[in-house]
């Protein structure tokens, strides 16, 4: 049976999608405050780099989650982006791997969510093996 602590579910068995759902929630909501406000794409861009990855990186840094859900994090970042005024899906005017390319290599250096979590799974075995039980 699965339980929170401190914010990251913590289960014996892999946990299935629906256990991440306050996470997704938690974007959802966020998203929400901000999609009545008239930001521009900059705007938006601005929100997408900074304020929203901030969001799962304690849950990323603090055991597995699931690929899909790395994958919906991202689909609601892109239809955040894309959307206007909160309203519709709007038109995609690149393609989200482009965007996510750094910005020497002609993207606007936006970060997926899959290369984050592989990263802290590395510190996380990395410590493991400076510090065994």
């Amino acid at each position: 049976m699965p339980y929170n602590y401190l914010g990251v579910v913590i289960g014996m068995k892999r946990l299935p999608l629906s256990a991440f759902n306050p996470l997704l929630e938690r974007i959802k909501s966020k998203l929400a405050a901000w999609k009545s406000k008239a930001l521009n794409f900059a705007g938006k861009s601005t929100f997408v780099q900074t304020v929203l990855p901030s969001i799962p990186f304690y849950l990323l840094s603090s055991g597995w989650v699931p690929k899909s859900l790395l994958e919906k994090v991202d689909a609601h970042y892109r239809k955040f982006l894309w959307s206007t005024y909160g309203e519709g899906h709007g038109l995609a005017l690149a393609s989200w791997e482009e965007l996510c390319m750094t910005k020497a290599n002609g993207g606007l250096g936006f970060r997926l969510m899959k290369p984050f979590h592989e990263a802290f799974m590395g510190k996380q075995l990395a410590k493991f093996f400076d510090k065994p039980l």
